[in-house]
């Protein structure tokens, strides 16, 4: 049996680091990007045999380059994972030029650009899968960052449209949407905004972030193959 091979963008991150271990431990070969936290991606590197790529998001030369490496390597991709993302706190009125394209380039041009690169190796594994984490906050807003929100909402129209454009290929586009996950982001959230957000959601507690990476994996299976374009949500009933 030929082992699925699996690119996570972010996978050095809070919850990126988990998806590595959950392909790693449904026995992908696994690559995954980071930026500047050399050291704990070497550590994941060495502790679930993946390979471990520096790359700039925002650098179109970094993901062709990286592009390239996998298709060296493999001669296709079967699934890409996007869990890259950043969060600036700002009322709207107050939010800066600057900081609202930061976010919007990270959390939506790059998974463009990232589709762009990687579709050729999508189709050549007959069975590409492409997933996009997304946000609770994508579906509700939410106050003092609609970057944010708005970055995570636009996920949808590039993922229906990804979706449409190689559903004749096999290969599907989704979006696996979290609300409070305990891990990444949520780990950095004050206590008192925890504790607010924590009465509004019914299951009454945090996501579990093993389970949260193994969504995921399940949908970028083989067997998930009639399913695209659409957004799966793991949030504990805050957003129905």
């Amino acid at each position: 049996m030929v082992k699925r091979n699996v690119l996570i963008v972010g996978g050095s991150g809070g919850l990126g680091s988990y998806m590595v271990k959950a392909f790693h431990n449904a026995e992908y070969d696994v690559s995954f990007t980071y930026y500047s936290n050399e050291d704990k991606a070497k550590a994941l590197s060495n502790e679930y045999y993946a390979d471990a790529y520096r790359a700039d998001s925002l650098c179109e030369a970094d993901i062709i380059a990286l592009k390239e490496a996998l298709d060296e390597k493999y001669g296709k991709l079967d699934a890409l994972v996007y869990v890259a993302g950043i969060f600036e706190d700002s009322l709207t009125v107050n939010m800066t030029l600057e900081s609202w394209n930061r976010v919007v380039a990270t959390n939506l041009t790059a998974p463009f650009l990232y589709i762009k690169a990687m579709t050729e190796l999508l189709r050549k594994s007959g069975s590409g899968r492409f997933v996009c984490i997304g946000s609770v906050m994508g579906d509700m807003g939410t106050y003092g960052s609609c970057s944010y929100a708005a970055t995570k909402a636009g996920l949808s129209g590039l993922i229906k449209s990804v979706a449409l454009e190689n559903a004749k290929y096999g290969v599907t586009a989704n979006i696996v949407s979290y609300g409070y996950i305990d891990a990444g982001m949520t780990n950095a959230v004050p206590d008192n905004v925890l504790e607010a957000a924590m009465k509004k959601i019914p299951m009454k507690h945090l996501g579990n972030p093993d389970d949260a990476a193994q969504i995921v994996v399940d949908v970028c299976s083989e067997h998930f193959s009639y399913v695209s374009g659409q957004t799966i949500r793991n949030n504990g009933l805050l957003y129905v």
